[in-house]
């Protein structure tokens, strides 16, 4: 491993605070770096190993494992980890699949390597704590958006988790959709004349504003207090 990967862990909220003389000396041999093109899968329910997998350049995409009703669940960029779900876990199960966006460049940490950062600091380790703290909550409202509840609640739910942000709790925010509006409302299992009704409405209360592609999101606690009913 060289000093310039060590310095993009160092920045990443898993590593962030750790001794850095440990990282190196756990993770200078026994993790490997794999360049992607796009649309080529990185990680998937069939990967025989677990590993914790960091995005070195470009970018991936995490969809459902569903074949039949692929969500896309989030982007990632230069710096964003992967698969910390999926290690220490006794099943063999992913829960996603992993796709490249782009060409990128990976890095794969062996879950052994990731059980010795644990051990031999308590910074990475309240790391981890913490970011699967966060991914549980990310989680929860993203179930709230593909579960039962109106239009409305669903599109305020699934826009305010795309605004979802463990180090930013501010109220308004711009967000945009990676997905076209027929895709978007496939993924939140409502019609599209139900999913444009459902903007108006949201809109007409002054809880969004549409901007092109995007929204800006005026109050996204009122928002959901005021559709989570």
């Amino acid at each position: 491993m060289d000093r310039k990967i060590l310095e993009l862990l160092r920045d990443n909220p898993l590593f962030r605070g750790a001794d850095e003389e440990l990282l190196f000396s756990v993770l200078k041999d026994g993790t490997k770096v794999r360049h992607f093109s796009a649309d080529e899968v990185i990680f998937t329910h069939e990967n025989s190993e677990k590993y914790l997998v960091l995005v070195l350049s470009g970018t991936a995409r995490v969809f459902s494992q569903d074949v039949e009703r692929s969500v896309l669940l989030r982007t990632l960029g230069k710096g964003d980890a992967f698969g910390v779900a999926e290690l220490f876990g006794g099943s063999d199960i992913s829960v996603s699949r992993v796709e490249a966006k782009n060409s990128c460049k990976v890095l794969f940490i062996p879950e052994g390597k990731m059980g010795q950062l644990l051990e031999g600091d308590k910074r990475i380790m309240y790391n981890y704590l913490d970011f699967l703290c966060c991914r549980i909550r990310f989680l929860n409202k993203r179930i709230a958006c593909f579960t039962a509840g109106t239009a409305e609640r669903r599109l305020a739910f699934y826009l305010d988790s795309l605004a979802c942000d463990c180090e930013k709790s501010e109220e308004t925010a711009k967000v945009t959709p990676e997905v076209s509006m027929g895709a978007l409302a496939l993924m939140l299992d409502i019609g599209r004349a139900s999913l444009y009704r459902a903007i108006d409405t949201l809109t007409a209360d002054g809880f969004i504003e549409k901007d092109g592609k995007s929204f800006l999101l005026r109050d996204r606690e009122k928002m959901l207090k005021n559709y989570n009913k």
